[in-house]
């Protein structure tokens, strides 16, 4: 028997609905059904509205590297903990995530992302709100966030730039990353790279790019992007699809900002929040 759970995101502004439909598309021997299951369910309110969120302001200042940045409160629902930081305009580098961000009490638990749903969201400008394991029953006394690392490069290196002629990369932040090949048929472009990572992130594959756009102002949709290893574990190789829904000449360069990135600040943190 295969189970499995639907995590749905609501956000806080959102009405709760009284019922709601699941709708199923189902397999049987690897055949896809025309027909899909349509499931209605009802919402019992009562089993979440006298739960409140619990909020514990922090304003404690973190600095690695020379970049500083603010970790401002836990917000802790029943379905999960949101940490709030906020990260200082004046920092050189641009930090693309935490490896293995997590709470950790003080009988030694952890409390990190629990791999469903959504793990980030954007909080304002330089703000972001991460989403950690519920510790809503659990009411520590003490809690420490860590994280093992910090992805981040230098701002100025964060937009990638590509000779649409010569199909070479003309801005990169360093000899990591290479462009193998650049396809341009019709409307449709193709990027395929390749990535040398460190050993942590062998095992790690990452989106290298949402966005992008060419010097003459055409507007593009992200098609598809596959990612895949070689023999030699320590090369990912990338592919980017993009479609261009508007016409406004024939470009000369493409840019895009990189959306992560396997490069680490030097130093750690370990920050008492409660």
């Amino acid at each position: 028997m295969i189970q499995n759970r639907i995590d749905i995101v609501i956000e806080e502004a959102t009405e709760i609905p009284d019922s709601m439909t699941a709708k199923v598309t189902l397999k049987i021997d690897n055949l896809e059904q025309k027909t899909p299951l349509l499931i209605d369910f009802a919402v019992d309110k009562n089993k979440f509205k006298t739960f409140e969120k619990k909020v514990y302001p922090v304003m404690k200042d973190v600095t690695v590297d020379g970049q500083r940045f603010t970790i401002e409160q836990i917000a802790v629902f029943p379905t999960q903990t949101e940490v709030s930081i906020r990260f200082d305009p004046a920092n050189q580098k641009h930090v693309f995530d935490f490896d293995k961000l997590r709470l950790e009490d003080e009988k030694g638990e952890t409390f990190a992302f629990w791999g469903n749903g959504v793990p980030v969201r954007d909080n304002g400008e330089n703000g972001r709100v991460y989403h950690l394991e519920s510790i809503y029953f659990v009411e520590p006394e003490k809690l420490i966030l860590k994280a093992d690392g910090i992805r981040a490069i230098d701002k100025d290196k964060l937009q990638i730039v590509i000779d649409a002629k010569a199909g070479t990369l003309t801005n990169v932040p360093n000899d990591r990353l290479t462009l193998t090949a650049l396809r341009q048929v019709d409307d449709v472009v193709g990027m395929d790279f390749s990535l040398k990572v460190p050993p942590q992130d062998k095992h790690s594959y990452i989106s290298l790019a949402y966005d992008l756009t060419d010097d003459v102002g055409n507007e593009y949709d992200s098609v598809q992007e596959s990612s895949s290893s070689t023999d030699d574990e320590s090369i990912q190789n990338y592919s980017m699809l993009f479609k261009r829904k508007t016409n406004k000449g024939t470009p000369t360069s493409y840019s895009f900002p990189l959306f992560s990135y396997p490069e680490r600040l030097k130093g750690t943190f370990s920050v008492e929040v409660k």
